[in-house]
């Protein structure tokens, strides 16, 4: 018998085939391309992890760098302590923030007035992600690096920062790997002339009885004073909404809901380093 193609249930019949057909074909470009994407992201945080730790590599021994440079743990944000045995999954998800979104149990929600850098839906990741860099002659765990995000003007900015690991106070470099903020203004959070000034900066004032170990002194200012040069840099001209996004990052994740927990248990040998 012919078949009628003008018919209702022909017609209606080949357009559901097609669309199954079409969303099957999206569906595995979909798939395809997050893990392509994904693996640009872990490449790309590796190298700012590389850089901002003053280690050289190429292109072409990239991972073979941070492998043989960089050991990646996960410290619980509540206790300061490392966790051993954070499942697989988690950890391969992590870079993309989706711990935030499909690890709940791994999560907490902060009050919207302590929320100073933007987090989405006032929430937070319990597990916070760290890079140690080894001295690869000594196996000495020489800085660790502290990954860290809010918003700014017109965008969230993502970066880095190092901090030497024998006093777990001293920054050793800072980089941003992705902003989309005004280019000769905020942008300028990416310049060396800005970023190198906080090389040898203090993140607490660990002295005498007036220091606190868990509130941060680092932070941007419009003029230097000679009593807190030690915690202060000088801010972004003409960006000040972008100066203000970055002291809100420093001050949240440097605090008591981010690292300052882990930063005081390194120091105080709670957390150890290098295995003694």
């Amino acid at each position: 018998m012919a078949i009628n193609k003008n018919s209702t249930i022909y017609v209606t019949g080949f357009v559901a085939l097609v669309s199954i057909v079409c969303a099957f074909i999206v569906a595995a470009a979909a798939t395809a391309l997050s893990q392509k994407q994904n693996e640009q992201i872990a490449a790309n945080i590796q190298r700012f992890v590389l850089k901002v730790s003053d280690v050289s590599y190429t292109e072409q021994n990239l991972g073979q760098a941070f492998n043989s440079n960089i050991e990646v743990k996960y410290v619980d944000r509540k206790t300061g302590n490392f966790i051993e045995n954070l499942p697989a999954d988690v950890q391969n998800d992590y870079d993309n923030l989706l711990v935030l979104s499909k690890f709940k149990q791994y999560t907490s929600t902060i009050p919207s007035a302590a929320n100073t850098p933007g987090l989405k839906n006032n929430l937070i990741a319990d597990v916070l992600k760290v890079y140690l860099v080894k001295n690869t002659a000594t196996g000495e765990i020489e800085k660790i690096v502290l990954p860290f995000y809010g918003n700014g003007l017109w965008s969230v900015m993502y970066g880095l920062l190092a901090v030497d690991a024998k006093d777990a106070n001293t920054i050793t470099g800072i980089t941003y790997y992705q902003q989309g903020e005004t280019p000769g203004l905020g942008g300028e959070v990416e310049n060396p002339l800005f970023t190198n000034q906080f090389v040898g900066k203090k993140i607490y004032n660990l002295n005498g009885n007036n220091g606190n170990p868990t509130e941060p002194k680092i932070s941007l200012v419009k003029t230097i004073s000679a009593e807190n040069q030690a915690y202060q840099v000088n801010a972004l001209t003409g960006a000040t909404l972008t100066s203000n996004g970055v002291n809100a990052q420093l001050e949240f994740w440097l605090g008591n809901y981010g690292f300052a927990k882990f930063l005081e248990n390194v120091r105080t040998g709670e957390v150890k380093l290098n295995g003694r």
